[in-house]
C-alpha cells in the first residue's frame, strides 16, 4: 500500500500512462483485503490523498480504479470521517454533475455509490477475507449411495 501511494502521490507526473494505471490497479486490489484497509487508516498512509487525486485523472480506467479502491476502504469509519474533512462529499458532487454533463453515466453512478457509501453507518463487521476464516458448511448427513443389482 505505501509503496503505491508514494508513487501516485511523489511521481505520477514522471511515470508513463501504463505505469500510473498500473500502480493504481496495485492500489484498488490491495484495499479489497481486510489487511490492505487496515493500512489504509493511519493517516501518514495518505491513500485517501493519493486516491483524491487519481479521481481526477485523465484515463478512465485510472478513475475506475480509484472509485473501486474508494468504495473498499470507505466501509471504515476513520476513513470516512478523513474524507469528509479532505471536502470528498463535495468533490464528488462535482465530479457527478461532470459526468452527467458529459453523458457518462456509468462514472457518475460509480461516483454516487461513494457518495452514499460516506452516509451510511459503518457495518457490523468488516469481513472480506474468506481465506484467513475457516469455512462454515452446513453440516449435512451423509447420502447412502444406492447401488444398482448387476
Amino acid at each position: 500500500i505505501q509503496a503505491a501511494v508514494c508513487v501516485l502521490l511523489h511521481d505520477a507526473d514522471s511515470l508513463s500512462q501504463y505505469s500510473v494505471e498500473y500502480a493504481s490497479a496495485l492500489l484498488l486490489n490491495l484495499t479489497l483485503r481486510t489487511a490492505g484497509k487496515d493500512r489504509c487508516e493511519p493517516p501518514r498512509a495518505r491513500a485517501l490523498e493519493a486516491l483524491v487525486e487519481l479521481l481526477e485523472h485523465d484515463k478512465t480506467q485510472v478513475k475506475q480504479y480509484a472509485h473501486g479502491s474508494l468504495y473498499s476502504i470507505l466501509t471504515r469509519e476513520s476513513l470516512k470521517v478523513r474524507a469528509k474533512s479532505l471536502g470528498l462529499e463535495e468533490m464528488l458532487d462535482a465530479l457527478a454533475d461532470v459526468y452527467r454533463s458529459q453523458m457518462n453515466a456509468s462514472l457518475a453512478a460509480q461516483i454516487d455509490c461513494i457518495s452514499q457509501l460516506l452516509n451510511v453507518p459503518p457495518p457490523a463487521s468488516d469481513i472480506s477475507d474468506t481465506e484467513d476464516e475457516p469455512d462454515h458448511f452446513p453440516q449435512q448427513p451423509p447420502t447412502q449411495l444406492v447401488v444398482p443389482p448387476i
